[in-house]
C-alpha cells in the first residue's frame, strides 16, 4: 500500500505543476515604450558628456594680480613757495626797477689812431660870408689833412653831407698824383654856382672812403648872394 500511495501523490503533484505551467497564471503584459522619454534621456546624457569635456579642456584660471597703487602726490601750494632771487621788501619803501638798456647806444669810441680820418685846416678860397652875384660860378677850396693811418687812394672822395650843395659835384681821387698819405695835407676844390635869389647859403661836405663810409670832420661853404 505504501508504494501505491507514493505513486498517487507523485502523480497529483505532476498534474498540478502542469496546470500551473499551461494556464494557471496569467503572464504580465509588456510596458509600452515612450519615444519622447527615450529622446529626452539621450539628450541629457549627451549634454552631460559635453559639459564634462568642456570642464576638462578649460585652462586653470590664474589668480588675480594685485594692481600697484601709485603713491599719493603731495600738493604744494604756490603761495608757500619762496620765489628765486627775490629781494626782501621793506614796508613803506618803494624799490625802483632797473632801467632797461636802450638799443641804439653809440658804439664805444675806438682808442688809438683810425685807418681813415681827416680834419679841416683852412679855407683857401671863398671865406665865410663872401658876397657873390646871383648865378655866379666860383671854386671853393679847403685844405684838409689825412690824420688816419691809411692812404687816400682810388675810390676816396669829398661828397656833399648836408645844407645847400650849390650845384657842386663830388671831388674824387682818380689819379696817383692826388693820393694823400697819412699826415699829409691836400687842397681840395669844388666848383659851385650861387643861387639867383638873394640870400645867405651854406653847405657842408665830408670825406668818404672806397667802401662808401664817411669819415673825419666836415668842411663847409658859406656865401651871401647880393641883390
Amino acid at each position: 500500500m505504501r508504494p501505491a500511495k507514493r505513486i498517487l501523490q507523485t502523480g497529483l503533484l505532476l498534474s498540478l505543476a502542469f496546470l500551473t505551467a499551461c494556464g494557471g497564471q496569467k503572464e504580465p503584459e509588456p510596458t509600452p515604450i515612450d519615444p519622447i522619454a527615450i529622446f529626452t534621456q539621450a539628450a541629457q546624457t549627451v549634454a552631460a558628456q559635453m559639459t564634462q569635456t568642456a570642464q576638462a579642456a578649460a585652462p586653470t584660471p590664474m589668480p588675480p594680480t594685485a594692481t600697484p597703487v601709485p603713491p599719493t602726490a603731495t600738493l604744494v601750494s604756490l603761495a608757500t613757495v619762496a620765489p628765486f632771487n627775490t629781494p626782501a621788501l621793506t614796508p613803506g619803501v618803494f624799490t625802483p626797477l632797473p632801467s632797461p638798456t636802450p638799443f641804439n647806444n653809440p658804439p664805444p669810441t675806438q682808442s688809438g689812431p683810425l685807418c681813415d680820418d681827416a680834419i679841416y685846416v683852412a679855407d683857401i678860397t671863398i671865406p665865410d660870408g663872401t658876397k657873390l652875384k646871383p648865378g655866379e660860378d666860383f671854386q671853393k677850396i679847403w685844405r684838409v689833412q689825412n690824420t688816419g693811418t691809411c692812404t687816400w687812394d682810388d675810390g676816396y672822395s669829398l661828397v656833399f653831407a648836408f645844407g645847400d650843395p650849390l650845384d657842386g659835384p663830388p671831388w674824387k681821387i682818380t689819379k696817383t698824383k692826388d693820393f694823400v698819405a697819412p699826415g699829409e695835407t691836400k687842397d681840395i676844390g669844388i666848383w659851385m654856382t650861387a643861387h639867383l635869389a638873394p640870400g645867405e647859403y651854406s653847405g657842408c661836405w665830408r670825406m668818404k672812403n672806397d667802401r662808401d663810409v664817411l669819415f673825419g670832420g666836415i668842411v663847409c661853404v658859406d656865401i651871401v648872394v647880393a641883390e
